[in-house]
């Protein structure tokens, strides 16, 4: 299972965290998955967590990003209320106006390989 536990990830130019949909998988059947715990992501030129898959998310700090603080993909089970129950998502939008703290996709892209 991969883990990032008390990091910093700062001054992405992309997105600070990315989990593809290439991570589900037979873990996420058995309720394992990659964790991410007490984090700070801040200054991501994009989003500070782009979430394709699932991930457990545990007080983090995810702040000033450039589009969305976390954007969750559509079909994964995590509502924005979940992530703010469990994180702090702070000043995001600052390079889209658009841009929101915790931003819940609502189609689903579906799978590019099929």
């Amino acid at each position: 299972m991969a883990m990032l536990k008390r990091c910093r990830i700062q001054g992405s130019g992309a997105h600070g965290v990315l989990v593809e949909g290439c991570c589900r998988g037979s873990g996420e059947a058995a309720g394992i998955l990659p964790r991410l715990l007490h984090c700070t992501v801040s200054d991501s030129r994009h989003c500070g967590i782009d979430l394709d898959a699932p991930l457990e998310l545990q007080g983090c700090l995810v702040e000033r990003s450039g589009t969305h603080g976390v954007r969750l993909a559509a079909g994964l089970g995590m509502t924005e209320h979940d992530v703010l129950a469990a994180n702090t998502v702070r000043e995001s939008g600052l390079r889209q106006s658009f841009g929101c703290n915790v931003y819940e996709d609502q189609e689903p892209c579906g799978d590019l390989w099929e």
